[in-house]
């Protein structure tokens, strides 16, 4: 059970890195920007 939780905690932390990452080249590239109106909408 607290394996679980911390799984689903790590993943809460690796995707604000990827979104973070994500957000940064979005501003240099129109089609990531796409992908960061898909990603802000499955959050």
């Amino acid at each position: 059970m607290k394996s679980g939780l911390k799984i689903k905690k790590y993943k809460k932390i690796s995707a604000k890195i990827v979104r973070n990452q994500i957000l940064k080249l979005g501003y240099m590239n129109p089609i990531r920007q796409e992908v960061i109106r898909l990603e802000m909408m499955q959050v």
